[in-house]
């Protein structure tokens, strides 16, 4: 479903930022240090990380290494709380990630980048909260989502987009909650399915489209399930193609197949989500073609018959 997948882009999009916690700040849990340079090393004897300490507190900038001698990451400490600006890099020296801190907590505009330096991500934090638009790049520039926050939490309107710049997928949410119309585009723009979510779960008449705008299927479906419904599928040209009934999220009962001329060209029946009964296929102009019996969902029978009504086959 559309939306399960929407919650993981959500995920995505912050996860390239928040990596910068890592580099920073799960290293420097010592016990009380002298004033002065603070020297860790590789076992192999490379520097790992320079931090200096005043009043036996973080107080500084700071620097991270990979075993090469590059450096890994950059920023600064305030008795001992990350501030201002910091950053971390690839190893082959290109900028990966850069945000800022106040007292030790996100704040301000975050951004991370791919290993050729162009953008892969930009956001803002207030005092450690997603807050406003947060952005993710394809490598050419294009976008690829786009999710709104308020103080922490989804609110707005989320955005995918496809590598050749088209909106893929469109979405609200209101206080962390998916609500209201969701819609799913082609690459030309046109939508391709669209339906209602109520506090997070889809809900309503979900409807799918063809590529040149004409309906191709509706159903009902209830707490992000087709539970009663008629599911009914179109022809581009708008006539009927197929119908079933839903009971329970089951189909249940007549099933009906047609022609694009609106002849009739299976029917049968399920009972319990499978076939059950008398299914019988018809030649376009209203002669029978074939007729399967099924026992609960196995077939017991088959005959079938030309077009002037001979049997061909019985098994």
């Amino acid at each position: 479903m559309v939306f399960k997948m929407n919650i993981n882009i959500i995920k995505k999009i912050v996860r390239g930022i928040l990596t910068i916690l890592f580099i920073f700040c799960s290293t420097f849990s010592f016990a009380v240090m002298e004033d002065g340079v603070f020297k860790e090393f590789f076992d192999t004897g490379e520097v790992k990380r320079l931090a200096t300490y005043k009043d036996s507190k973080l107080n500084g900038y700071f620097n991270t290494f990979y075993k090469s001698g590059k450096l890994k990451g950059e920023g600064l400490y305030v008795d001992d709380y990350l501030e201002e600006k910091a950053r971390g890099y690839y190893p082959n020296g290109v900028l990966e990630l850069e945000v800022n801190y106040k007292k030790g907590k996100l704040h301000g505009t975050s951004k991370s980048f791919y290993e050729d330096g162009t953008p892969k991500s930009v956001g803002y934090f207030f005092e450690g909260k997603r807050d406003g638009t947060f952005k993710e790049f394809y490598k050419d520039g294009k976008y690829n989502y786009e999710m709104q926050y308020k103080m922490g939490v989804e609110d707005g309107v989320m955005k995918e987009y496809s590598k050749d710049g088209y909106l893929l997928r469109q979405t609200v949410f209101k206080n962390g909650i998916q609500t209201g119309l969701i819609r799913e585009f082609d690459e030309q723009g046109r939508v391709v399915k669209a339906f209602e979510a109520y506090n997070g779960v889809p809900s309503g008449t979900i409807k799918e489209y063809y590529s040149t705008g004409e309906l191709k299927s509706e159903s009902i479906i209830e707490e992000g399930k087709i539970k009663n419904a008629v599911i009914k599928e179109y022809y581009k040209t708008g006539e009927l193609a197929r119908e079933v009934n839903v009971v329970g999220g089951l189909r249940q009962g007549l099933f009906k197949e047609y022609f694009e001329n609106g002849e009739l060209k299976i029917l049968g029946q399920f009972v319990d989500d499978v076939r059950d009964g008398m299914f019988k296929t018809y030649y376009r102009g209203g002669k029978l073609k074939n007729e399967k019996t099924y026992d609960k969902g196995k077939k017991t029978m088959s005959i079938s018959y030309d077009i002037n009504g001979e049997l061909l086959l019985e098994e």
